[in-house]
């Protein structure tokens, strides 16, 4: 048997795992105000990555509530749970569950607040967590 394959081959699939574990998973936001039927989209796309901050931007009006479900591609892993690490100023916001969660403004506020939420999922066997900002503009 030659050994010097079976070190390249090796060599590979570390250069292959390393270069899968950079690359981001695309997802959607799928934020619907209140009503959920009828409602429109609340929040702007973003994208998982490794250990890295991603950006959502959450437009949602004085008294209505942004519904976020976060989705992975078919096969391409799973959402594990998410975990508030920075609280919004001006409302609050709640995990329904590990893939779901919703921001609502304080009565009566309308202006900008942020928060973060991070995101632990699983890709081809190996978990990360992304560090998702959320900016947020609440219409009068």
């Amino acid at each position: 048997m030659n050994y010097s394959y079976v070190k390249f081959g090796s060599a590979i699939w570390t250069v292959v795992i390393a270069i899968s574990s950079l690359c981001s998973i695309d997802v959607r936001a799928q934020g619907r105000e209140t009503p959920a039927r009828g409602g429109s989209y609340c929040a702007t796309r973003f994208m998982f990555c490794a250990g890295c901050d991603t950006f959502t931007t959450i437009s949602v009006q004085t008294g209505k509530v942004c519904t976020i479900n976060f989705y992975q591609a078919s096969g391409t892993g799973a959402i594990l749970g998410q975990k508030v690490v920075v609280r919004p100023r001006s409302g609050i916001y709640g995990t329904a569950n590990e893939t779901a969660g919703a921001y609502k403004p304080n009565d009566g506020f309308a202006g900008n607040d942020s928060f973060q939420v991070d995101i632990d999922y699983e890709m081809s066997g190996q978990r990360f967590v992304t560090h998702l900002k959320a900016n947020v503009n609440v219409r009068p």
